[in-house]
C-alpha cells in the first residue's frame, strides 16, 4: 500500500494563548457568506464565540444554520486566506483511519490530505482519499469534494472525517464554547443530510455515514468555557497538566455517545462512480 501525506496520531493541549501566525493580531477582513449547499442565506444564528484557543483575533464570530439543509457556518466569514494546521488526531482516529486503509489491500494508493495543497494532484491516481479536518476550514467545500472525486480512479473511495453537529458535545456547548466551531478556523460545519447533499453535488455516491468518538472535542470545550470565564491561570494550567487523565474520562462519555450515532465526529464513506 503507499500512502501519501501521514497524519500525526496524538492530541495534546493548547500551547497557550498565543497569536496563529496565519491569522494575524488585528480584526479580519469579514465578507458575508451563504450555504453553500443550498445557495442561500436563509439561516437562523446558533452561536456567537471569539478565538478562545489561540487569541489571535479580536473579532467576534456568529454561526448560523442553514434552515434547509442544516449546515452551519460562519456569516460573516473571514475572507479567504491560507489554511491554518488543525488540531493532531487522537489515538481513536487514528485506529479508524488505519483499519480503513487496511482495508483496501496492499496494492492500494491512498492519499491523505490535510490541507488544500493536497488536491493538487494528478487525476485518476489513487484508490483512496483521506479527507481529515479538511472541508471545515476551505473557503470552497464544494470545490474541494470535485478535486477529491477527480483524485480517485473510478469505483475509489473517499473518507471524510469532521466535526459533527448533531453529537452530544455539540449540544452540550453549542450556543458558544463548543471546541467544533473553532472560531474562526471553521468556516463550515456540517451534518449528515449537509454532507450527504454536498457529496451528491459534487458527484460523489455516499456509502455510509456514522459517528466516531472525540474525546478531545469534549475537553477542548471545557477549555474553551475556562477561558472565557477568564478563571484563573492556574485553573487552565491544572486542566493542561491533566490533559490525558481529561481525554480518558472524554474517551467514556463518548464510548456511549457514538453508539447512540452522537459521536463527536462524522465519519463519511463516498463512492466516485463508476464510467
Amino acid at each position: 500500500m503507499t500512502v501519501t501525506a501521514p497524519d500525526a496520531s496524538l492530541g495534546s493541549p493548547p500551547e497557550g494563548n498565543g497569536a496563529t501566525p496565519s491569522v494575524g493580531d488585528g480584526p479580519l477582513v469579514l465578507v458575508r457568506s451563504q450555504c453553500f449547499v443550498c445557495n442561500d442565506d436563509d439561516a437562523e444564528p446558533v452561536a456567537v464565540g471569539q478565538d478562545f484557543e489561540h487569541s489571535s483575533s479580536p473579532d467576534t464570530f456568529l454561526a448560523v444554520r442553514c434552515r434547509r439543509c442544516g449546515l452551519v457556518y460562519l456569516n460573516p466569514a473571514p475572507a479567504p486566506r491560507e489554511l491554518e494546521p488543525s488540531h493532531p488526531l487522537g489515538r481513536d482516529l487514528g485506529r479508524e483511519i488505519a483499519r480503513f486503509c487496511l482495508g483496501l489491500g496492499d496494492s492500494a494508493r491512498v492519499l491523505h490530505v490535510r490541507g488544500a495543497e493536497d488536491l493538487d494532484r494528478p487525476r485518476n491516481a489513487y484508490d483512496a482519499v483521506v479527507l481529515t479536518n479538511v472541508l471545515e476550514r476551505v473557503d470552497d467545500p464544494l470545490s474541494a469534494l470535485k478535486a477529491t472525486k477527480q483524485l480517485l480512479r473510478p469505483d475509489g473511495i473517499a473518507l471524510i472525517i469532521t466535526p459533527n453537529t448533531e453529537a452530544t458535545v455539540c449540544r452540550v456547548f453549542q450556543g458558544r464554547h463548543w471546541s467544533g466551531y473553532d472560531f474562526p478556523r471553521h468556516r463550515n460545519l456540517f451534518c449528515a443530510q449537509a454532507l450527504d447533499q454536498a457529496a451528491r453535488m459534487a458527484g460523489l455516491e455516499v456509502v455510509s455515514a456514522r459517528t466516531v468518538g472525540s474525546a478531545e472535542a469534549w475537553v477542548r470545550s471545557v477549555r474553551n468555557t475556562m477561558t472565557d470565564w477568564s478563571l484563573p491561570h492556574w485553573a487552565l494550567a491544572t486542566l493542561d497538566r491533566t490533559w490525558g487523565a481529561a481525554l480518558m474520562a472524554g474517551t467514556a462519555v463518548e464510548w456511549w455517545q457514538q453508539l447512540r450515532g452522537k459521536g463527536g465526529l462524522l465519519l463519511t464513506t463516498l463512492r466516485r462512480p463508476a464510467e
